[in-house]
């Protein structure tokens, strides 16, 4: 991404002290960038999906319709999807800041979960990854048949 671009519609992208925009590790699929919504006042998740720009018509639509199919979903364990649109042929979503850090990242700092704490974050993904059945095109390539549950202990579930 250019750090010549300075917003998106009405979205300001928030900067690095070099000028660059200041990216989100977040999924391939995407470049995710903090942003500050001039509209509404408050800091969002931009998230432009890679791999369409400049493509066909029908890959950007297609694109699109699963953003706002995810705008659709409210379960706690995903981040709200807030507007979906298309600048110079960049189809662009935002989501609600997600002020934290990925599971994986705070294993790897502070070692393993308790237990309980593993289960109940797991049952939470579960729960809201049932709600998802209802939107095919978006869980598409998840499998939950290959679930596999391990203890500290080696026992498996």
């Amino acid at each position: 991404m250019s750090a010549s671009i300075e917003r998106f519609e009405h979205f300001l992208l928030a900067r690095r002290a070099t000028g660059e925009p200041l990216e989100l590790s977040r999924s391939a699929s995407e470049l995710a960038m903090l942003a500050f919504d001039s509209r509404k006042k408050r800091l969002v998740e931009l998230h432009v999906v890679t791999g369409v720009a400049g493509k066909e018509v029908t890959l950007r639509r297609s694109a699109k319709e699963r953003a706002l199919m995810a705008a659709e979903v409210r379960a706690p364990s995903f981040s709200r999807v807030l507007t979906v649109g298309e600048d110079d042929g960049l189809v662009y979503y935002t989501s609600t800041l997600n002020d934290g850090e990925l599971v994986e990242d705070y294993i790897k700092r502070r070692g393993a979960l308790p237990a309980a704490t593993a289960f109940c974050l797991l049952l939470h993904l579960l729960e809201d990854l049932v709600q998802l059945q209802a939107y095919h095109r978006l869980i598409a390539k998840v499998s939950l048949s290959r679930l596999l549950v391990t203890t500290l202990e080696d026992t498996f579930l």
